[in-house]
C-alpha cells in the first residue's frame, strides 16, 4: 500500500501510460489519506477515474484508479494485474477531489468515504438488454395447441417470453422449445429511459410571475450562472417569499447550458410538495434519490446519473456522491436543517461538502432558506458567500404578528402552564372557528409533567 503523491486528481480524458496504477480500494483500511494499492494495468486501456475490479487477498472487488505509477515499492514479481475495468464512466475528477478533501478534513478512512460514492456496485455493469421474440422460419413440424397459440400471438412487435406465456397460458418451456427450433427469434427490445428531460421551453410557459423583489433575486443568481464558476450564495427569504420560484430561474438556467442540477433537501417528507411543483413548471418529475428507494431504482438511477441521462436531480445528503460528469448546479435547500448532518459511518455536514462540491467542480451553489445558519451568515459577513434576500411575502400575504410574553410579568397560575395572555389567544381563535397549535420545543424527557 501505498501514499498518492498527488492530491490534485488527474482529468479522466488523460490516458494512463504507465505500467501500473494506483487503486483506490472502499475498505476501511489504512492511514488517513488517499491511500492505495498498486497493480499492474497490462493492456488495459484505464483513465484516472476508471472503475476496476482487482484481486484483494482471497476476493475480487472494485475500487478506483487515482493515478499511475512509474515507479512502485513493492516487488514487480507480487504486484497483480487488474482483472478487468467495468463498464461504465469514470468517477468524476471533482468527485474523487471531494473524497480527498473529506478524508483529510474529518480525519476519515478514503475507503469508507468511496463506498459512499460506489453504493450502488450493481450499478457498474450496464443492465442486461430485456430479450423479445418475433416470427422465424416457417413451421415445420408437429404443430400442438400450445405451440399453435404462442405462434398465433406473435406480432411485428418483440414481445418478451414472460408477456407471450401470460397472454396465452403456455409454459416458459414450449416457448423456449420454439426458440431452439427457430421458430422464434429472439431481438433486443430497446427500453426508454424511465427519466425524462425538464423542458426549458415548457418552463418558459408555465412560470411563476415574478415579482420585482424575486426579478432582482433572480437576476443576482443568473449573473453567477453565466460566469460559470465557483459561488455561493445564501437565498435568504422569509417564509412564503417565493424562494423556490427564484432558484427554479436558475436551474432553468443551467438547464439551458446543457448541465445537471442537484438539490438537496433535509428529509424524504419535504420532496412531495416539492416535486409537485417542479412538475407543474418544468413538465416533467426530477429523479429522486433517498433511503427509501429500491436497490432496482437506485441501481437505475445511479447509473443514469453516471451515463447523463438524469439532468436534474432532487435527493437527501447522500445523493451529493453521485456521479455527475457534467454538473453545473448545486442547490442546498433549508439548508439551516440539522437533517443534513450523518452522524453514523463517515461523519459529514451534507451542507458544507455541496459547498465544498461546487467548489472542487467549479460551479455556483445557492443556499436557499428562511432562518439561516449562523455559520452561513458568518460567512456572507466575511465576504466568503454572497446573499439574496427576499425580506417580504409572495403576493398580498402578509407576515404574521409575532408576540413574546415575559413569564416573569405575566406568569402562569399555580394550577396551570400557560400564561393568561395565551389562553386568552387561544379562546379567542376556537371562538373564530379557527385552529390552534401548541409546539412544545424539547424532545424526550420533560422537567414538567401534567394532567
Amino acid at each position: 500500500m501505498n501514499n498518492s503523491s498527488d492530491n490534485g486528481i488527474h482529468s479522466p480524458i488523460d490516458f494512463i501510460k504507465t505500467p501500473w496504477v494506483r487503486v483506490l480500494l472502499p475498505v476501511p483500511v489504512g492511514d488517513y489519506g488517499m491511500t492505495g494499492y498498486d497493480y499492474a494495468r497490462d493492456d488495459e486501456p484505464v483513465f484516472v477515474g476508471s472503475v476496476v475490479h482487482v484481486p484483494f487477498g482471497k476476493r475480487v472487488i472494485y475500487g478506483v484508479v487515482i493515478e499511475g505509477v512509474s515507479q512502485t515499492s513493492v516487488p514487480p514479481e507480487k504486484i497483480k494485474s487488474i482483472v478487468s475495468v467495468a463498464d461504465c464512466p469514470p468517477i468524476p475528477p471533482s468527485l474523487l477531489r471531494l473524497v480527498d478533501f473529506m478524508t483529510d478534513y474529518y480525519r476519515a478512512s478514503a475507503g469508507a468515504v468511496l463506498k459512499m460514492v460506489l453504493s450502488v456496485p450493481d450499478a457498474l455493469s450496464p443492465e442486461k438488454p430485456v430479450v423479445g421474440y418475433v416470427r422465424g422460419k416457417p413451421f415445420d413440424v408437429r404443430m400442438t395447441r400450445q405451440r399453435q397459440l404462442v405462434m398465433d400471438s406473435l406480432t411485428d412487435e418483440p414481445q418478451t417470453a414472460r408477456s407471450i406465456a401470460d397472454k396465452t397460458g403456455v409454459s416458459l418451456s414450449v416457448i423456449k422449445g420454439l426458440e431452439t427450433m427457430g421458430h422464434m427469434v429472439p431481438v433486443a427490445i430497446s427500453q426508454n429511459s424511465d427519466f425524462l428531460y425538464p423542458d426549458v421551453s415548457y418552463y418558459e410557459r408555465n412560470k411563476a410571475q415574478l415579482s420585482h423583489e424575486q426579478q432582482g433575486a433572480v437576476n443576482q443568481l443568473c449573473e453567477k450562472m453565466e460566469a460559470q464558476e465557483f459561488s455561493v450564495t445564501v437565498l435568504d427569504g422569509v417564509t412564503g417569499s417565493g424562494k423556490t420560484e427564484v432558484y427554479f430561474e436558475a436551474i432553468a438556467r443551467a438547464l439551458t447550458q446543457g448541465k445537471q442540477v442537484l438539490i438537496a433537501l433535509p428529509e424524504i417528507a419535504l420532496s412531495t410538495q416539492w416535486l409537485k411543483r417542479f412538475e407543474k413548471r418544468f413538465g416533467v418529475k426530477p429523479a429522486q434519490w433517498h433511503s427509501d428507494m429500491t436497490s432496482a431504482q437506485r441501481r437505475k438511477t445511479w447509473r443514469a446519473v453516471a451515463d447523463g441521462d438524469i439532468r436534474v436531480l432532487v435527493g437527501a445528503r447522500s445523493s451529493l456522491f453521485l456521479p455527475f460528469g457534467d454538473l453545473g448546479l448545486i442547490v442546498v435547500d433549508e439548508e439551516h436543517d440539522g437533517a443534513f448532518k450523518q452522524d453514523d459511518g463517515v461523519l459529514y455536514h451534507g451542507r458544507d461538502m455541496a459547498v465544498m462540491r461546487a467548489k472542487l467542480a467549479d460551479i455556483p451553489c445557492i443556499l436557499a432558506s428562511a432562518t439561516p445558519s449562523v455559520e452561513s451568515l458568518s460567512n456572507v459577513e466575511q465576504g466568503r458567500y454572497g446573499c439574496v434576500a427576499l425580506p417580504s411575502r409572495y403576493g398580498v400575504q402578509d407576515l404574521p404578528t409575532i408576540t413574546a410574553l415575559d413569564l416573569r410579568e405575566v406568569p402562569s397560575p399555580k394550577d396551570g402552564v400557560l400564561s393568561p395572555p395565551l389562553v386568552q389567544a387561544i379562546q379567542e381563535t376556537l371562538d373564530k372557528g379557527q385552529q390552534a397549535l401548541l409546539f412544545l420545543n424539547r424532545r424526550g424527557y420533560a422537567p414538567l409533567t401534567l394532567c
